[in-house]
């Protein structure tokens, strides 16, 4: 029957020590920073679906402002044009009166003038029938007629001419006010947005961390080994009898 020495059982406890020991301190590291990588890619696909969520609601926003201020923009131009059409109204019936105005004054002095034609031949005929002898009395008389009827035509020209300065005059404040009545309107007028809404910022699409790879044995067998020859010196062997397995044993 065969005993181990006091040295190899030293070494062999020693190194079974070291080396499980070293693959536990490896394992424990390795799931530490397994479970680190694990946690940083879910916080950054977390980051990264939050940030996304966060450019809809933006997109979303900002599509609503850009509809409301559209939406703002058609009805004040409709206004506008609502607006102009009122005026040109109001300017067509101002025109209206005004060129009615004119055309009463137009009739009234074609009603003088034909008046005073009749007037001024029925005159001169009673000059005629007069029995006035012919000679410069009488030719001074129709003469006069004809002065008559010349004062009266010139002064129905210039009442005309009067009359149809003053319709272009009020027909031009008519026309500058309409103008400055769409003009006013039209500076009410909303231009909206000139831009779109745009897109929030897109986010970069996070790189995830690979798991780190499982250690292998080579560091807790060099452990032991170092473990198996600490031991073994300390239980009174030495290198040479470690290397040599049959000194371990007495026959």
């Amino acid at each position: 029957m065969c005993e181990p020495t006091t040295a190899a059982v030293v070494g062999l406890g020693s190194a079974a020590l070291n080396f499980f020991g070293k693959k536990a301190e490896q394992d424990k590291k390795h799931a530490a920073q397994v479970a680190e990588t694990k946690r940083s890619n879910i916080a950054a696909k977390e980051s990264y679906i939050d940030q996304l969520r966060i450019g809809r609601e933006q997109d979303k926003a900002n599509n609503k402002v850009f509809e409301e201020a559209t939406k703002a923009a058609n009805e004040s131009l409709a206004e506008y044009h609502k607006q102009k059409e009122t005026n040109q109204v109001s300017a067509n019936l101002a025109s209206a009166s005004e060129q009615q105005k004119l055309n009463d004054k137009l009739a009234e002095q074609s009603f003088t003038s034909q008046t005073n034609l009749i007037s001024a031949i029925q005159g001169m005929g009673e000059v005629s029938a007069s029995g006035m002898q012919a000679g410069q009395s009488k030719l001074m008389e129709l003469a006069q007629q004809e002065r008559e009827i010349g004062f009266k035509a010139a002064q129905i020209d210039a009442t005309v001419f009067s009359a149809t300065r003053a319709f272009g005059i009020k027909q031009f404040g008519i026309d500058l006010d309409q103008f400055s009545a769409n003009q006013s309107a039209w500076s009410k007028v909303d231009e909206g947005p000139t831009e779109g809404p745009g897109n929030a910022f897109q986010p970069k699409v996070p790189k995830m961390g690979a798991l780190p790879k499982k250690p292998g044995l080579l560091g807790p067998l060099m452990a032991g080994a170092s473990g198996l020859l600490g031991g073994f010196t300390s239980g009174g062997g030495n290198v040479k009898q470690m290397l040599s397995p049959s000194s371990w044993i007495k026959g």
